[in-house]
């Protein structure tokens, strides 16, 4: 709630200030996001959707957000042999980067390099620099916004096409597992932490 309120503020310090004071009392950086960072921005989501809050608001959250994630990256190392690669990124017309930033952070503290597209990347992009990863476990993509459903499909049909690599889809964009799979994906997430155990799954087998 602490942190909700700092970044409806808009003060940036506030919010990390909060997430300091998590850490002094135990709280490792990896948590951080399952705990504070992810139910933070569920709720100002939810704020916004129930006309709670201006789009002003929202916005200055989300800005507050990018800044924290920016810095909790940088304190996340991978430790120990690596368990492969895993790309994120959102397809085209997925203007959102902060949750390929955060996923790409839990899995890089699960033990596996990461490279993060970012949002907004066209499908034949998307797939060729898949195909380019040295040990490449998936490939996770993120969406926000519903209704891109011909965008998402064709973007993993041109990763397939390109490399026959397990793909997994996540995000408030996409309904549920049912959809996540009509759209051709292998295993859906409605957050990164939940992926976690399928790709310790994949690279076991």
């Amino acid at each position: 709630r602490r942190f909700v309120r700092r970044a409806l503020a808009g003060d940036g310090p506030g919010a990390w200030s909060v997430l300091e004071a998590a850490f002094a009392a135990g709280m490792s950086v990896p948590d951080a996001y399952p705990r504070i960072v992810i139910p933070a921005l569920e709720q100002v989501g939810e704020l916004w959707s129930n006309g709670e809050i201006s789009i002003a608001q929202e916005h200055a959250a989300s800005a507050v957000a990018t800044r924290v994630v920016a810095r909790l990256g940088s304190r996340i190392t991978r430790r120990g042999m690596s368990k492969g690669s895993v790309v994120v990124g959102a397809p085209a017309g997925e203007l959102h980067a902060l949750p390929t930033s955060i996923a790409a952070d839990i899995f890089r503290a699960a033990g596996f390099e990461v490279l993060d597209l970012g949002a907004n990347l066209p499908a034949e992009s998307f797939a060729a620099i898949a195909t380019e990863q040295p040990r490449l476990v998936a490939v996770g993509m993120s969406v926000t916004s519903p209704g891109q459903g011909e965008i998402v499909r064709a973007t993993i049909e041109a990763i397939r096409e390109a490399n026959d690599v397990p793909v997994l889809l996540g995000g408030p964009g996409i309904a549920d597992a049912d959809e996540a799979d009509e759209l051709g994906a292998d295993f859906y997430a409605a957050k990164a932490t939940d992926a976690l155990p399928w790709l310790e799954a994949l690279v076991n087998r």
